[in-house]
Formats: structure tokens, sequence, C-alpha cells
């Protein structure tokens, strides 16, 4: 599914949580800019930093537009939260993806997806692990949200696991291995890097340890057996 597709899919879960009379609404420019700055809050100061008459203040948009659109304060929040996921969910879809479609060998196909490990274990890509980590917490007392959760990442795995139909019908990864499965673990997995990240001085051998290991086992989960060729 491609990242437009996912905006709207996020929409309509927001619209259902909200009640707002036209799922339109979500799309206008002043219910985007509304989310904008809702996001900003979030990423600066947390879920209790985002305050309805600052929001309006800052945009210029009306109360009521802001209440059509996301039907509460609380609807605004989930909203925020849905699309700070899905960034975080497309980035590494649209990653995989790419290094799937440019690979023309099983080797390649190999090497690349190394590369673009290491690039989703990196420093850069910390605050795209934050983020989902962040949601989820918030997700934890929110049924809506956690759905909507759940449906993006289903979602992004169908788009990651299609990629993987060509190397599949070639025969370069393991014939046993459930690709949408192992992808949708490889992104938790991955996740967790902040347990040993997120530290005031990070011990930088257990990352690497870590690292290594991590990436051992989701290459593994898609080769299996033949990823001793590789390595």
């Amino acid at each position: 599914m491609k990242s437009s597709n996912l905006v709207w899919l996020a929409g309509c879960y927001i619209h259902f949580v909200a009640g707002t009379s036209d799922i339109n609404d979500l799309h206008s420019n002043s219910a985007q800019e509304l989310l904008a700055h809702a996001i900003e809050m979030l990423e600066s100061g947390g879920e209790a930093s985002v305050r309805i008459h600052q929001i309006l203040a800052k945009t210029g948009v009306t109360a009521p537009v802001l209440y059509r659109a996301f039907g509460s304060r609380e609807g605004l929040i989930i909203a925020a939260q849905t699309e700070r996921h899905r960034r975080a969910q497309v980035a590494a879809a649209d990653l995989i993806v790419g290094t799937v479609e440019r690979s023309h060998s099983v080797k390649e196909l190999f090497e690349n997806l190394r590369a673009a490990l290491d690039v989703i274990f990196s420093l850069e890509r910390r605050h795209l692990r934050l983020m989902r980590l962040q949601v989820l917490s918030s997700a934890l007392t929110r049924p809506a949200l956690l759905e909507a959760i759940h449906e993006i990442n289903d979602q992004c795995v169908q788009t990651m696991s299609k990629a993987f139909e060509l190397p599949v019908a070639k025969q370069w990864i393991d014939a046993k291995a459930k690709i949408g499965h192992a992808l949708l673990w490889g992104v938790a997995l991955i996740d967790t890097r902040l347990v040993v990240e997120l530290h005031e001085s990070p011990d930088e051998e257990i990352i690497a340890s870590w690292d290594v290991l991590s990436k051992h086992a989701i290459l593994y989960s898609i080769f299996g057996e033949n990823l001793s060729k590789f390595t």
C-alpha cells in the first residue's frame, strides 16, 4: 500500500474515534495545520503540553473547525499519535521496499538488506524508534489508537511483503520463511534497541553486540540456512 493510502487509512480511524461528521474535514488544510501543531507539541512536551487554546491561537483556526474535524482534544491527540506512528512505520517500510526492489540477485539482496539494517539501527533513526515507543505507550489506555496502530502495522507489512514476492518466486529466500511475520517481528525487535541506547552513558560494546545479534536474527528469519553462504 502506498504512503498516501496509509494517510487516508489513518484518517479513517481518526474519523471513527472522533465521531466527526465528514471524513473530508480531516483532510482540509485547516485540520492538517491543527494536526501539525499538535504533533509539534507532543514531540516537545508530551501530551500534557497539547493545549487547544494555544493551537487555535497559533493557527488562527476557529474552535468549531477543530471540533468538527477531531471531536475533542482527545480526538486530536489520538489523531496526532496515529500520524506519528504512520510516519515512523512508513519510513521503515519505504526503506525496505526500495532495498528489495533494487536487488537483482540473491547476493545483492543480502548485501542491500544488511546495509538497510545498518541505517535502520543507526543513531540518526533513534527518533523513529522513540516515536513508536511513545505512541505505543499512549495506546495502552486508548483501544481505538491501539487498533489504528495494528492496522497501520498490518498495511506496512503487506507493502513490504509484496516487495518480496519476486525474491520468493526466484527462491532467493527461505521457502519456509513467513516474510510478513518476520518483518513485523523485525520492526518490534529494532525498537527494543532503546533498552540499551537510552542511557546517559550508553555502553557502546553492549550496543554493538546487540546490533550484531539482532541483525543476524532478522537476516536469518529471511534467508534461513542460506544465510551461512553470505556470512
